[in-house]
């Protein structure tokens, strides 16, 4: 074999697009300096004592361009599969193949510039069908049949929504999570939420006041609450030995900046 003909797909897909080129005008080289050589020799030499040569060579010639031109566009379009790989990793969702006719979607989840658990949905195609969902590990709250409908259109749709929903979740726990942290000395007893960490309430005590919050949380898609009560409540000191009173009020402030900015966040810029 001559040197450079015979790679492997392996070596082939290792090499840049650059090389693959030169690798290309190589084998059009060595094309052409057959047809050259070829040339030279008289038609009566050729049919009779090299007839059987001269087709070779001018057949391996065509041959050996072929093979590294397919070669270099398999290798191209596994670069270019391999790219949209990366991209869609990069954006927390990832597809990777279970069978002939089943594929695995991967959701990473992050917040706050950290990633956080995956998530994991299977779907099954047969003969050219839109895929349908087979398997996964989605939390209950996410609605999964609902969105399945989606598949329909292809897996973009699809991915997005589901992305949409488990990053939200992620999101809203992590934001209780750094409340907590970052008003500890606050807080009284623990904070209250559901499963989705759709509901939220605690109680914070500082300088004499008493803050209640319930947030509710209607679209799973947000991080955000649709809906945020907090109350105020002071005690009022008496001169005399009488017992104390308190008065309770919404605080529409505060409620706004829940509404409005992430939760550690809001209740900082409240003051509390």
């Amino acid at each position: 074999a001559r040197p450079g003909l015979e790679m492997s797909t392996e070596v082939l897909e290792r090499l840049s697009t650059e090389e693959l080129e030169q690798e290309v005008c190589r084998a059009r080289k060595r094309y052409a300096e057959a047809k050259a050589q070829l040339s030279k020799r008289s038609f009566r030499h050729i049919l009779m004592s090299q007839a059987d040569d001269t087709g070779a060579s001018e057949d391996t010639g065509r041959s050996d361009l072929k093979k590294v031109a397919e070669r270099a566009t398999k290798a191209s379009k596994r670069r270019r599969i391999g790219d949209v790989h990366v991209a869609y990793r990069l954006s927390g969702q990832s597809i990777f193949p279970v069978s002939s006719n089943e594929s695995g979607i991967r959701f990473e989840t992050s917040c706050f510039g950290e990633y956080h658990e995956q998530y994991y949905v299977f779907v099954r195609s047969q003969d050219g069908d839109n895929p349908k969902l087979h398997r996964h590990t989605l939390p209950p709250f996410v609605p999964i049949e609902k969105l399945s409908a989606l598949l329909k259109s292809g897996l973009k749709q699809f991915m997005i929504a589901v992305s949409s929903y488990l990053n939200a979740y992620v999101g809203r726990r992590e934001q209780v999570k750094r409340m907590k942290r970052d008003h500890s000395e606050h807080l009284i007893d623990d904070c209250r939420c559901s499963a989705a960490v759709d509901f939220v309430a605690f109680t914070l005590a500082h300088n004499g006041r008493k803050l209640d919050v319930k947030l509710l949380y209607e679209n799973l898609e947000s991080m955000l609450p649709t809906r945020a009560v907090a109350t105020s409540t002071v005690d009022n000191d008496s001169e005399d030995e009488s017992p104390k009173s308190s008065q309770s009020v919404r605080d529409r402030s505060t409620e706004r900046l829940l509404k409005s900015k992430f939760l550690a966040d809001a209740l900082s810029a409240a003051s509390v």
